[in-house]
């Protein structure tokens, strides 16, 4: 998506290659874990089902506990320069309005236009010299050749964004302040003009669905750039576990074998590689097949998957073992800081598996008592400042963006 604010954007691989020594965390592995801790049977589809569930609530549940610092990311957006260039005819029919002397830019279904005295978002970029406004936001008649003015007040944020921190005017140097969506709403009809940004706010996009936008008051008219830190989301996870078949190795290369169709997410991925063509890899730990019986079957090699480049054939990030015809795993990483966060993500596993499966109330609760106290343990953990603060006022504390606005105004 070509307009997405600049910055962290989702990608699916972590930051560092897996070398010689992946041991991640995968989507199986904490599958095989609630089969070890509630003691599920492989066969018992219903509640492997309700692990399943427990494991993708947990994901969507734990960066909500905490402003953690491992879900802090940083981003970047430059604004849009205003349109006013040319002149406009609007024709209430089709509700289009064509633009003569100009043409509008590839950002104008993002747009608001003010023209006749009165402002309209607009709906959708028809083509260079065509916009059509919404039903129920336009001027209700014909509007003969007049001046206008377009400008951009809203930018797509990135696909884990979760949280806005502070967002910073780097021309300026001075931070905007958020508002609701509501007074964010108040202040642009308050004030109709635009020029440089003072407020913020964060709502859902009206351009693509399940997207979240950051949108200016008043708004921008010139090229501007500002930055801000915000609490992301874990990455999505897309292979819970892909097994069919064998593969073979060469250099970076992984190769399939004939009818096999891998999945078209299993970028970011970790591979696994069994030693021969019939047992499947285990994390160390190993599994429970569905016999009941214990198997440690430890991987002769294991990377992180670049890329997809056929049905059959993919690219890992580092070069493998030569292996010919062996059994593998695909499975996802799960996005939690295993230093920090591990506890408390299984403790939510716990809790949320016991919702889905247990009548019993206590139980239910009980777990939930417990997963509320391994977060305040991983909140304690996760503060990761072991810097010596500052003595002042009898006491110690660490600076605040506070202080240097208070710095700079004493400056001033």
């Amino acid at each position: 998506m070509a307009d997405v604010v600049g910055g962290s954007q989702v990608f699916p691989l972590p930051a560092v290659s897996s070398d010689e020594d992946l041991d991640l965390w995968t989507y199986q592995d904490v599958v095989d874990l609630l089969v070890d801790i509630f003691q599920i049977s492989p066969k018992d589809g219903r509640n492997i089902r309700a692990a399943m569930r427990a494991i993708d609530n947990a994901i969507v549940r734990l960066p909500h506990q905490s402003d953690w610092s491992y879900y802090s990311r940083r981003a970047s957006v430059r604004t849009e320069a205003k349109q006013d260039t040319g002149t406009v005819v609007y024709t209430h029919s089709s509700r289009q309005l064509t633009l003569t002397g100009a043409t509008w830019p590839s950002w104008a279904s993002y747009g608001r236009i003010r023209f006749g005295g009165e402002i309209f978002d607009v709906e959708h970029r028809i083509s260079s010299t065509v916009i059509t406004l919404p039903t129920g936001q336009n001027p209700g008649a014909d509007v003969a050749s007049t001046t206008y003015l377009l400008w951009r007040d809203e930018y797509v944020l990135p696909d884990d964004f979760l949280k806005v921190g502070i967002l910073v005017d780097q021309t300026a140097q001075y931070p905007l302040e958020y508002v609701s969506p509501d007074n964010h709403q108040a202040l642009n009809s308050f004030y109709t003009s635009t020029g440089y940004p003072e407020w913020f706010t964060i709502r859902r996009s009206r351009n693509y669905s399940g997207k979240r936008v950051l949108v200016f008051a008043p708004g921008p008219t010139t090229n501007r750039l500002y930055e801000f830190s915000y609490g992301a989301r874990p990455l999505p996870v897309r292979t819970r576990d892909f097994s069919s078949g064998t593969c073979s190795t060469s250099g970076t290369t992984v190769s399939f074998s004939s009818g096999t169709v891998l999945p078209t997410d299993v970028a970011g991925a970790v591979i696994r590689f069994s030693s021969d063509g019939d047992r499947k890899p285990t994390s160390r730990f190993g599994r429970v097949d569905e016999s009941g019986n214990s198997v440690f079957n430890l991987p002769v090699d294991e990377a992180l998957v670049v890329s997809r480049t056929s049905a059959t054939a993919l690219e890992v990030d580092r070069t493998l073992s030569t292996l010919s015809s062996v059994r593998f795993t695909i499975s996802d990483p799960i996005d939690v800081d295993q230093s920090t966060m591990q506890d408390a993500f299984i403790a939510l596993l716990e809790s949320g598996y016991a919702r889905f499966t247990f009548k019993d109330a206590e139980q239910r609760y009980g777990r939930l008592r417990e997963a509320k106290e391994h977060i305040r343990e991983a909140m304690q953990a996760d503060y990761a400042n072991r810097a010596v603060t500052h003595a002042g006022g009898g006491g110690y504390r660490t600076l605040r963006l506070s202080d240097f606005i208070d710095l700079l105004a004493a400056d001033s």
